[in-house]
């Protein structure tokens, strides 16, 4: 989804109409971009919920299973990792969320 929204992104600054250079894009490919964006962060915060939920359950019962033999611990640059794909689409979400806005509200003058 991430990458159908990237696309969708590149084709901002490239369109022209007669002399003039649109520099903003259409609507319908504002929201598409949006709609894309806004779904990746939505999964995106579900995988590293269920990442970090399953590797926590997978140290707990490695401890539990061999008497404390085996120490195990959910690494911090995996969840690190999870969560900043998460923040960077939600902030992207959130970028063009205000940029959608602010186009509704410029048309309405």
């Amino acid at each position: 989804m991430t990458i159908i929204a990237t696309f969708i992104l590149a084709t901002f600054p490239g369109w022209h109409k007669g002399k003039h250079a649109k520099p903003f894009p259409t609507g319908p490919l504002l929201h598409g971009a949006l709609f894309f964006y806004s779904a990746a962060a939505l999964f995106a915060m579900i995988a590293a919920l269920w990442q970090h939920t399953a590797g926590a359950a997978v140290a707990s019962v490695a401890d539990i299973v061999y008497l404390g033999a085996v120490r195990a611990e959910v690494g911090t640059v995996a969840l690190v990792l999870a969560w900043l794909a998460f923040s960077l689409a939600a902030f992207v979400a959130m970028i063009l969320l205000v940029r959608v806005l602010a186009f509704r509200s410029m048309s309405r003058k």
